[in-house]
């Protein structure tokens, strides 16, 4: 038996939340197992974690 239960849908209540940002006009971005979704960009990712180095540099570009 596993410690934790598994949480599903987790990326799809961070998209949803971001959506519900951008659209009362709060810049919003969502880093994800499927990648990166910011302010006029969209990534999508092969690993389902970024590696910390990648993760920061996604976090520091977001909203550039």
């Amino acid at each position: 038996m596993s410690p934790l239960p598994e949480q599903p849908g987790k990326t799809s209540v961070a998209s949803f939340v971001r959506q519900i940002w951008a659209k009362i006009g709060q810049q919003a971005a969502m880093i994800g197992t499927t990648g990166i979704v910011a302010p006029g960009r969209k990534e999508y990712g092969a690993l389902t974690t970024p590696d910390p180095v990648t993760l920061h540099s996604l976090n520091v570009r977001a909203f550039k």
